[in-house]
């Protein structure tokens, strides 16, 4: 397991680098998380028990992921669309402070998933 890893070492081409869902869409995250994992190289298996995790909220699925994911060196950085959906992108955590400063140079504003 490496510190710090940047998506493209060993990810698959054309492989999802974004999470897309819905306040409520707990049922899309784990699907999504599996793609995250294949483009950024790691080849450990993401999932939880989906009888017992799925009526928890979509926010606390996300922060279970990016715990995960900081493991083999990756963030979860969420994009503020102004809409009411977690729009979340994959960042290295050497990676992640840069991508926040270039998305703010470009109007765009991301910030580091963080539990309230």
């Amino acid at each position: 397991m490496r510190a710090d890893r940047r998506i493209g070492e060993d990810a698959v081409d054309g492989a999802l680098t974004g999470l897309f869902v819905e306040l409520g869409g707990i049922e899309e995250i784990e699907w999504q998380a599996r793609e995250l994992a294949l483009a950024a190289g790691i080849h450990a298996l993401y999932g939880w028990d989906w009888h017992q995790n799925r009526h928890r909220p979509a926010r606390e699925a996300l922060l279970e992921l990016q715990a995960w994911l900081g493991q083999f060196g990756f963030a979860l950085l969420q994009l503020d669309t102004g809409a009411q959906e977690y729009c979340m992108l994959l960042a290295g955590c050497g990676e992640a402070d840069a991508a926040v400063r270039a998305g703010a140079r470009l109007g765009v504003r991301l910030a580091p998933l963080q539990g309230h």
